[in-house]
């Protein structure tokens, strides 16, 4: 495999003037990573470089609270807490809601709910939102009284 070739099959599989991602690259072309690193480059950014085009940048993180005002948009469409499927569902269909995955750091469904309602505590106009939260995390609360009262009368 030679350099040049490469920088070629860079410049003629971007897309709109982008270089493709380097995974997206080698399912495309069937050159490998092991194909010009370290031989040619020391990673992907300054391949796409010296093809001449602007690296891709990384997806910086989502604000927590910017997280939690889309996961409220869902609540509220669904009437419900959102499961994976229904956050993946939406990122799939709708341009600009964050992926399904960035919202692991959100955690369990205890874990989301809480974090809303942290999140709407001193705001107005989320009762909705509150109540379903609220159910979410009352047959918890019920679960951990009843196993405490449990434990006692054993």
């Amino acid at each position: 495999m030679d350099k040049q070739h490469i920088i070629d099959e860079i410049a003629r599989t971007a897309n709109d003037g982008r270089a493709l991602g380097q995974q997206q690259f080698k399912r495309e072309t069937g050159i490998r990573t092991s194909d010009w690193f370290p031989a040619f480059w020391q990673n992907w950014s300054d391949a796409v470089a010296e093809a001449g085009f602007t690296p891709n940048k990384m997806n910086s993180a989502y604000d927590v609270n910017e997280l939690i005002r889309h996961f409220i948009l869902l609540i509220r469409e669904l009437k419900k807490i959102p499961s994976s499927s229904d956050l993946k569902f939406k990122s799939y269909h709708t341009i600009g809601f964050p992926s399904h995955n960035t919202f692991r750091r959100l955690g369990t469904k205890s874990s989301q709910a809480s974090k809303v309602l942290a999140y709407c505590k001193d705001k107005s106009g989320y009762d909705d939102v509150i109540e379903i939260c609220n159910a979410v995390l009352t047959p918890l609360e019920t679960k951990s009284i009843s196993s405490v009262g449990e434990d006692v009368v054993k």
